[in-house]
């Protein structure tokens, strides 16, 4: 029976093509409700820039925040166990900088550097795959599981335009069918708009300055915490509520930008 979806490429086939630099490993504590998240970090020339008010590149920037949410002490160290982290970077080509492995052993050795263009697509088409790869490898254990997030943080627009239709249908798949969440970050040149039109069902955030990079990585923390004290095993949502004074702006219906400091 032919595959509902016609892929420009087979996005197992990608993903597994895709350089690994950190190995998978073992889940642990598998009888508890577990969390699959995929960060998807830019790490394209224009990451280079500095224009945060702490004096520090765009990219630095994301390292820093990236180490200091993988040491975080708002999440206790069991709930760090519960929780699958994979890290996927983007420049001219996509690299697995950190396969699967739950957040008490994945290290926070991060040292990306920026250069090259932005394969956003391709970037977004391997990391749903991986977080489908990696829940279906817990549902055969018998794990309970939230629904897999995938957070996107880039502040370009994609320069893989050929995969732009592949894309589009691996997040109507994972997506608009309700099986990965997708929270899309944006600052500096993000075509926001053309992410609004890839799939109906993402969160679409645009950050009105670098700075406000530390706030999304401690809303992911506060996420996670927040799941970890229910009983329902559905998404981990970002609390939108928490970003009021963040100074970041949301997009909506692809054009219309909302401020949402109330201040």
């Amino acid at each position: 029976m032919a595959n509902a979806l016609q892929f420009v490429f087979d996005p197992e086939e990608m993903a597994e093509s895709v350089p690994v630099i950190q190995e998978e490993k073992e889940p642990v504590s598998v009888n508890e409700n577990h969390y699959i998240i995929v960060l998807c970090l830019d790490k394209s020339g224009s990451m280079s820039i500095t224009d945060s008010s702490l004096g520090k590149s765009r990219i630095d920037l994301v390292n820093e925040c990236a180490k200091k949410f993988v040491n975080t002490t708002e999440i206790s160290a069991f709930d760090k166990e519960k929780v699958d982290l994979c890290v996927i970077t983007f420049d001219s080509s996509v690299q697995v900088e950190k396969d699967f492995a739950p957040m008490t052993i994945i290290g926070d050795d991060f040292n990306l550097k920026a250069s090259g263009g932005t394969s956003l697509y391709t970037a977004m088409t391997i990391a749903c795959e991986k977080a489908r790869q990696r829940k279906n490898m817990l549902a055969a254990k018998g794990t309970p599981l939230f629904r897999p997030l995938v957070l996107v943080l880039t502040d370009g627009q994609p320069t893989d335009n050929q995969y732009r239709e592949t894309c589009k249908k691996v997040l109507a798949e994972r997506v608009d069918g309700k099986k990965n969440d997708l929270i899309i970050c944006g600052f500096g040149e993000a075509d926001m708009p053309e992410m609004n039109s890839l799939c109906n069902n993402s969160q679409l955030i645009m950050l009105r300055n670098t700075d406000a990079i530390q706030q999304v990585f401690s809303m992911l923390s506060k996420s996670i915490v927040m799941a970890s004290q229910s009983n329902v095993s559905d998404a981990i949502h970002l609390a939108m509520n928490e970003f009021n004074n963040l100074g970041v702006t949301q997009v909506q219906n692809g054009q219309k930008v909302v401020n949402l400091n109330t201040n």
